[in-house]
């Protein structure tokens, strides 16, 4: 009896393990790709590569916008 049990908990064990780690790669992996994601487009169209491309010119309009928006409704705070 205690040789099976040993045997079946140490096989859960191993398949449990290596699940969980597996998912934790794809979460980890997915999230790197997630946040490399404008440098990865620009990789990936070769064609654009002659052209200057400042992935987060986007990023700072919209800040920009929001912090004039911001000024607007509550100057003196």
């Amino acid at each position: 009896m205690k040789d099976s049990f040993f045997r079946s908990m140490t096989w859960l064990h191993t398949w449990v393990g290596l699940l969980t780690c597996w998912v934790l790669f794809l979460v980890f992996f997915a999230g790197t790709a997630a946040y490399y994601r404008a440098e990865i487009n620009l990789w990936m169209q070769p064609e654009n590569h002659g052209s200057q491309y400042d992935a987060h010119a986007d990023n700072q309009q919209l800040i920009l916008k929001g912090l004039t928006a911001l000024a607007q409704q509550a100057p003196r705070r």
